[in-house]
């Protein structure tokens, strides 16, 4: 299929990234009919002759702040809190100056009230379209590599900076973690993140 997960997954990264300004450029412009359709009805909204600019001012300001703030050079296949963190933020960014035009500078046929309700459904959906599109990305990166060129790994230590690595090595399908090795006897038989912990004397056994 032309437009399946691996043929996205093989476009080269430049691709991709032009692929991701459209995609925010079009929801960009969806949530601002979305937001006038709220606040007009759909009889109020065919019959309202809205400024062209209340669309143009959505794209001219989310995509140079996406930019500036990295969103396009995150990897689309993982998703963090870190990731949610950024889009927030670039999302309050662009919240903020998009409304504090639409209330500073009245465009015909467009309610100040846009300003605020846009930018909330903008960011309800990027974040929505981000985690749909890592799901669905990630799954088929994963299919990628057969079961037989997976490594399982040990990771030696339990603490803050293991689990964090385990963390890490969730989306990754080449490797696969199956214990941790931990000295600390109060660990030994329990699992984290359904992953168990081993004592540094069953070393000999679990690479058996």
């Amino acid at each position: 299929m032309p437009f399946s997960a691996q043929t996205i997954l093989a476009l080269p990264r430049p691709l991709k990234r032009v692929l991701a300004l459209l995609l925010d450029a079009a929801l960009a412009l969806a949530t601002v009919w979305l937001a006038l359709y709220l606040r007009f009805g759909l009889e109020g909204l065919t019959g309202t002759a809205v400024d062209w600019r209340a669309y143009a001012f959505a794209v001219l300001l989310a995509l140079p702040i996406f930019v500036r703030l990295g969103l396009y050079r995150a990897i689309f296949r993982y998703t963090s809190a870190h990731a949610v963190w950024v889009i927030s933020k670039a999302c309050l960014l662009y919240g903020l100056l998009y409304g504090l035009i639409l209330i500073s500078w009245p465009l015909p046929g467009t309610p100040r009230s846009v300003g605020i309700i846009q930018p909330l459904l903008f960011f309800i959906a990027v974040l929505a379209v981000r985690t749909a599109v890592a799901f669905w990305l990630g799954g088929s990166y994963r299919q990628l590599w057969p079961d037989s060129q997976v490594r399982k790994a040990l990771i030696f230590g339990a603490g803050s900076a293991g689990r964090q690595s385990a963390a890490g090595f969730a989306n990754n399908r080449q490797y696969r973690i199956v214990g941790f090795i931990d000295d600390n006897p109060k660990l030994h038989g329990l699992e984290i993140a359904g992953i168990p912990v081993y004592g540094r004397d069953q070393l000999p056994s679990v690479l058996e």
